[in-house]
């Protein structure tokens, strides 16, 4: 009877681990399931940016050591393929793990440089769509003398869908702006002051140039957004819509890090707030050379930018 009773208890032990592990394990496919569905043609572009370049600059799959500072490279991009993009947005972030702190170089796209590979001058913004992320990251290391190890790129329609996906963004607009939208053809008006933004009307007010400031009203503003999100995100209120968040990541966002890597990332650095993201300035100004419209800025003011995020990747522990 007793070896009875000990059968019974393994055979219930197994039957148990069994149905754990399959609960699990259909679970795990349903939650796999909606976070990975079938790429869109839209998604699978998204997945190819790092493989378009002909020019090695970016290691895949890099582990981030988040003990020490470093450098990577933020792109925003707009367009049907990246294959013909230009990158929109171009952002050096010096990152200080340790302290939660993040300083923003934003790069203008029609900086007036030198792309590896290519006589002559040119816009900054081509260099993506001549060789992607690498040849991105090759030109703002001969420009500014900084070398990133890593990468992260979001299309658009990414930022607006984690824009609604947070909620709406709460930003004090900085002026009265009208604009009309290419992607939905809709026309926009925004009326100076505090306000929540949905994703459509963010994106925007953080594109939006048709001023005297041009390219340097903008960048500024992408930097206000930029320290709205990292607010609103990690706001209460959001820990329920993690999953639509991660959602919409994963959907348009690629990086050469890790999920896994990054979110280490963001549990060291969870007292990171808007507040803690500084801005470096590169003085620069518009020029019309051989018909084109660029800004340029001097060797000088470049070195005196480029100090600036060296001085975060050089501090040593304390």
């Amino acid at each position: 009877m007793k070896l009875l009773g000990f059968i019974k208890f393994i055979l219930s032990v197994f039957f148990f681990g069994v149905l754990l592990y399959g609960g699990y394990y259909v679970f795990d496919q349903y939650v796999w399931n909606i976070i990975h569905p079938e790429p869109t043609a839209e998604e699978q572009f998204v997945q190819e940016v790092g493989k378009i370049s002909n020019i090695e600059h970016f290691q895949d799959n890099v582990n981030l050591d988040s003990k020490k500072p470093f450098a990577i490279l933020l792109l925003g991009v707009d367009g049907d393929s990246f294959n013909d993009s230009r990158s929109d947005t171009i952002m050096v972030a010096a990152v200080d793990p340790k302290n939660s702190k993040v300083s923003l170089l934003s790069i203008p796209r029609d900086l007036r440089v030198e792309i590896p590979g290519k006589s002559g001058h040119d816009k900054i913004n081509a260099a993506f769509a001549r060789g992607g992320v690498d040849l991105t990251a090759k030109t703002i290391e001969e420009t500014f003398g900084i070398h990133t190890d890593y990468y992260a790129t979001i299309n658009f329609k990414g930022f607006q869908e984690m824009v609604d996906a947070i909620g709406g963004l709460d930003i004090d607009v900085e002026k009265d702006m009208t604009f009309s939208d290419r992607i939905t053809r809709t026309q926009f008006s925004l009326q100076k002051g505090q306000q929540t933004l949905n994703g459509i009307e963010a994106l925007n007010y953080a594109r939006f140039r048709k001023d005297g400031e041009g390219d340097f009203g903008r960048m500024r503003r992408q930097q206000q957004v930029i320290r709205a999100i990292v607010d609103q995100t990690i706001t209460f209120r959001n820990i329920p819509k993690m999953v639509d968040i991660i959602q919409v990541v994963d959907k348009n966002f690629n990086s050469n890090v890790s999920f896994k890597d990054l979110g280490l990332l963001a549990l060291k650095m969870r007292s990171l707030s808007g507040d803690n993201i500084q801005s470096i300035k590169l003085n620069a100004g518009t020029d019309m050379i051989g018909g084109v419209s660029y800004v340029t800025a001097s060797n000088d003011a470049i070195q005196k930018a480029a100090q600036q995020v060296f001085d975060v990747l050089d501090q040593v522990d304390n």
